[in-house]
């Protein structure tokens, strides 16, 4: 039980450390929106090795898909995934919200 305590801690502690950054993209549902709050990538491999902060990819990178819709927000640390990650439905719905720790999964949630 103290080492689940302890765990639940470290993660209130993680999620803290990016509460701004992640307040002010939540209610992001176009790319113009997302413009200076990130780097916008179509795809998770051009995330530079050294880079520190919020990722996000549009839907103008994935064809058949309504245009300007923003689909993936994410935070990186190192090159590495770590915080929160959110993928988006092309109506602009949550549908999935991973957290990672130097990109490893530590928490994994479906919204559909």
């Amino acid at each position: 039980m103290k080492n689940f305590i302890f765990i639940f801690f470290v993660l209130i502690v993680l999620s803290c450390e990016e509460a701004g950054n992640l307040a002010s993209h939540l209610t992001a549902r176009t790319c113009e929106e997302m413009e200076g709050k990130g780097l916008k990538v179509t795809h998770h491999s051009q995330v530079p090795n050294d880079y520190p902060g919020l990722v996000y990819i549009c839907s103008e990178s994935v064809e058949d898909l309504p245009k300007n819709i923003v689909l993936y927000t994410g935070y990186y640390k190192n090159g590495k995934k770590h915080g929160t990650s959110t993928l988006y439905s092309y109506q602009g719905r949550i549908e999935r919200e991973l957290v990672y720790e130097y990109g490893e999964i530590i928490s994994d949630e479906s919204f559909k």
